[in-house]
């Protein structure tokens, strides 16, 4: 203890029997158990499980989301959930409702940001925004894989794809046809033949109409039955000066 006196940490050798935890200030927490002597340092004891009520993570430093990375602060966000750098792991959170309901949520090997398991079972959903709502439509075995909704254009119509499997596909004429044939009580035009932009898997149902008549009213007739790859459709009128514009709408099954 003589040592100790002159003040100088060099001059002790050991400690023994002491009944005074050191101070922060004399190099020690303050505290007897490593529980309080943690508290005291102002750290958190983390083990396999643990309780916590009102727990927050923050942080002050990252600007909003699309500027996180342009700005360097992808380091600097509240809590990172990582795959320990292996490329064949995801990087997901569990959250477990005991004895009623458990799931994943995170980024799966794929870089997409799913649902599932647990609870759920052996799937993973993908989690939809407006970034991959519309875009191209896509099945495996009966169950979607891709986009909610894809649109497109070709053989002069637009198609429409639900991720249900449900299709929509729309066409009109590019000219006015004429009503000029003879047939009965009736006139009719020579035939349009539509080509569906995307083929149905099975034949659809088909309306077929008249818009913007010139010299009398005009409807639309198909002619024959349709396909699962178009239809052939007639302007028909009362009157042979009669023209119109011929359009269709085709309700199916893309898969």
């Amino acid at each position: 203890m003589a040592a100790a006196a002159s003040g100088n940490n060099s001059d002790i050798l050991s400690l023994s029997g002491l009944t005074t935890a050191l101070s922060v200030e004399q190099g020690g927490t303050g505290k007897k158990t490593a529980g309080e002597a943690i508290q005291a340092l102002g750290g958190i004891r983390i083990g396999v499980g643990n309780s916590s009520i009102g727990t927050s993570l923050f942080s002050g430093a990252p600007p909003g989301i699309a500027a996180i990375s342009s700005s360097n602060n992808d380091g600097n966000t509240a809590l990172r959930i990582g795959n320990g750098n292996n490329n064949n792991a995801s990087a997901v959170m569990t959250f477990i409702r005991d004895g009623s309901f458990g799931l994943h949520l995170g980024i799966d090997t794929d870089n997409k940001f799913k649902i599932g398991g647990f609870s759920m079972g052996a799937v993973a959903r993908a989690l939809y925004h407006e970034g991959n709502s519309v875009g191209t439509v896509s099945q495996s075995g009966g169950l979607p894989t891709g986009a909610i909704i894809e649109t497109g254009n070709l053989n002069g119509g637009t198609f429409t794809k639900y991720m249900d499997g449900t299709m929509i596909c729309r066409g009109i004429s590019p000219n006015p046809m004429a009503a000029s044939q003879g047939g009965g009580p009736v006139f009719y035009s020579g035939g349009v033949s539509f080509v569906f932009p995307a083929p149905f898997a099975v034949v659809p149902a088909v309306t077929m109409q008249a818009i913007t008549s010139n010299g009398y009213f005009c409807w639309g007739a198909s002619d024959g039955s349709a396909t699962s790859t178009g239809i052939i459709g007639r302007v028909v009128s009362p009157s042979n000066t009669a023209s119109s514009y011929l359009c269709y709408i085709a309700i199916g099954r893309w898969f």
